[in-house]
């Protein structure tokens, strides 16, 4: 027999004892049953999964958005699956209980607009072919617009610059019809102008 056959046969030899050996630890470790160290590993685990668990829920109760006020979705800013920073709005909400409506008003109409008054407003949105939707609207705050809002006389003889208004005012009922972005079309009666009344 030549010297490297001889050597093949000693490793092959040497390796079945080491499989031989590994195969009697196996049946002696299923014979025994799982030791100490395997059942405390084995509980650890358990714990650490069920800590993955709970910090899976909690993340999945954060996701969940409940919003403090009733109202209804404008605008969605963020797509499903999108990644966004804290404190980045994802939606827009409109507070359905909160409405208003914002009119620009030369001064010279100021005075059939002062804080409690009331006016009747047609909300075309709202409105059939034959009949208009009308609202009652109470005023409840005034200021004044920035200069490009001014009106300028066309002469100036005796003309003088005429101020525009912000008037706000609220329904006096709340209607869950109207909407945010909604026009109000009001009515002045030309007679009661601060002018005529000069």
């Amino acid at each position: 027999m030549a010297r490297q056959k001889r050597d093949e046969a000693y490793a092959q030899y040497l390796a079945t004892q080491d499989q031989t050996e590994a195969a009697r630890l196996q049946y002696d470790l299923a014979k025994e049953g799982a030791r100490s160290e395997d059942k405390s590993a084995a509980t650890a685990q358990v714990a650490q999964v069920d800590a993955q668990l709970e910090e899976a829920l909690v993340a999945k109760e954060e996701a969940n958005l409940k919003s403090p006020i009733a109202g209804i979705v404008d605008n969605v800013i963020v797509s499903a699956g999108e990644v966004i920073g804290q404190g980045v709005p994802i939606l827009t909400l409109v507070n359905t209980d909160e409405q208003w409506v914002v009119l620009n008003v030369t001064e010279s109409y100021l005075n059939q607009f002062a804080i409690g008054q009331q006016f009747t407003g047609t909300i075309p949105a709202l409105s059939s072919a034959n009949k208009p939707y009308t609202k009652q609207f109470t005023v409840y705050a005034t200021s004044t617009l920035s200069d490009f809002a001014t009106w300028r006389p066309t002469n100036n003889d005796d003309g003088f610059d005429v101020r525009t208004f912000e008037v706000k005012a609220r329904p006096t009922t709340p209607d869950a019809r109207i909407r945010s972005g909604m026009s109000v079309i009001v009515r002045v009666n030309p007679a009661l102008t601060n002018a005529s009344q000069e």
